[in-house]
């Protein structure tokens, strides 16, 4: 096991491109003002546990929940989507763009793409 002397508290976490020493930071930020109205940094990687407690912070911060709050696939949770309520409208990708249109990470076509077996459900996504 290695340590890191500098910053005990931070630990390896999967990045895009292998790992990282460090945090997952999150920020909601009013798309009209700019200004960040939650922030977080936790030691975990997944985000999916998160936005219950982004939107509690942004309602004690900001004086109020978002009424619109968009968010990437490490959102999706039932749960998550259980979240909506009149206040706060909630629209969460149900997976990554490159799932979606059927590429790996790199950019490159899967086989069943190349089949011509890509998703079904691309158009609807908005791909």
């Amino acid at each position: 096991m290695k340590a890191n002397l500098t910053d005990p508290e931070s630990r390896i976490i999967k990045a895009r491109k292998g790992y990282v020493q460090g945090y997952n930071g999150q920020a909601m930020v009013c798309c009209d003002t700019q200004v960040i109205v939650a922030q977080d940094l936790r030691q975990e990687q997944v985000d999916h546990h998160l936005l219950a407690p982004m939107l509690e912070q942004c309602e004690k911060q900001a004086g109020e929940r978002p009424a619109l709050c968009i968010m990437d696939s490490g959102y999706w949770s039932e749960a998550n989507a259980a979240l909506k309520d009149e206040r706060t409208e909630l629209l969460i990708a149900v997976g990554s763009s490159a799932a979606i249109e059927g590429r790996k990470h790199t950019g490159e076509r899967t086989n069943a793409t190349q089949k011509g077996r890509g998703s079904p459900n691309a158009e609807e996504a908005g791909h």
